[in-house]
């Protein structure tokens, strides 16, 4: 499993960064976790065509992990593509995401390609090939209810726990409330890439030194970023990465 950093920033843009966005390269499976703003750019720039992009996979609909999905079908059909894509979506915002591509001018129905948008829950694995993504909700949109209930849209914003084969596994924050979430499904996972605007560099050390995984990768960095604290911080318990725009971690 190869993965590649597309986009590492926070939510607020900065000049050496691209918005959230991971591509996920196996043996048989190419797709995206998250599609922030710019990453078809990323793509190019990287040295990957977003043709081989199989399947994308959303956390959660906040733009800087979603807004870059209009660009990248546009390219796509601009590109003459013709296999299907994939788009798996948090289950609380499924029944409204095509009207979210439709004022876009992204009418599924009549798409060169076949666009398939897939609800995601925590009931469902999704399962290509001998990938396995289970999406674990972490609370991430809860303090946003009152709005998310007069929109009539749901609160679901997810982690993702993902494995090759049954042996390589991943655990993948997003944006995430808490890692206690995460407990249940730690064991056995060889890296754990982890946000850190949400969270404090303390909760990643305790949930570290809870459930043994052995390298950390920082990601969604803030602006005010402080790697030095970082690195006294979590160093003693696990070997620790700051990921940077077009880094690849390989498993």
């Amino acid at each position: 499993m190869k993965l590649t950093f597309l986009g590492t920033s926070s939510g607020m843009a900065v000049l050496d960064r691209s918005f959230s966005a991971m591509l996920v390269e196996t043996q048989k499976h190419t797709f995206l976790v998250d599609v922030g703003e710019g990453t078809t750019r990323q793509m190019l720039r990287f040295g990957f065509s977003p043709e081989s992009v199989e399947s994308v996979v959303l956390s959660h609909t906040h733009p800087d992990h979603v807004a870059g999905l209009p660009t990248l079908l546009q390219w796509m059909h601009l590109s003459g593509r013709k296999l299907p894509l994939s788009i798996y979506v948090p289950v609380g915002i499924f029944p409204k995401f095509e009207t979210f591509l439709s004022v876009c001018h992204i009418d599924r129905t009549r798409w060169p390609f076949r666009l398939d948008i897939l609800p995601v829950s925590p009931s469902v694995v999704i399962e290509w090939d001998g990938i396995e993504i289970q999406a674990i909700p972490n609370g991430h949109l809860a303090p946003h209810c009152m709005f998310q209930e007069q929109i009539r849209i749901g609160k679901d914003a997810y982690s993702f726990c993902i494995s090759e084969n049954k042996f390589q596994k991943i655990l993948v924050t997003s944006d995430i409330a808490t890692l206690d979430a995460l407990e249940n499904v730690a064991q056995g996972a060889e890296i754990l890439i982890t946000e850190c605007t949400h969270i404090s560099f303390e909760e990643i050390f305790e949930f570290v030194r809870k459930t043994g995984i052995a390298k950390i990768v920082l990601t969604h960095i803030p602006p005010n970023f402080d790697s030095q604290k970082a690195n006294e911080i979590l160093s003693p318990v696990a070997q620790i990465h700051i990921a940077k725009d077009g880094e690849v971690v390989e498993i």
